[in-house]
């Protein structure tokens, strides 16, 4: 059976991000997926062409 955890983690230098829960036992194997966030974008057009 499968369990999830979800956490947010700021990537600290170097690239290391560090997660951490008490639900994690030691020497349990687990997969880790990276999901990166970016900025929102916001339309490059003046709101006139929009008119």
């Amino acid at each position: 059976m499968l369990n999830g955890l979800r956490q947010k983690a700021i990537v600290k230098p170097g690239g290391v991000v560090e997660i951490s829960s008490p639900e994690l036992p030691a020497g349990v194997t687990v997969e880790v997926i990276v999901l990166i966030e970016s900025p929102p974008k916001y339309s490059e057009k003046p709101l006139t062409s929009f008119i």
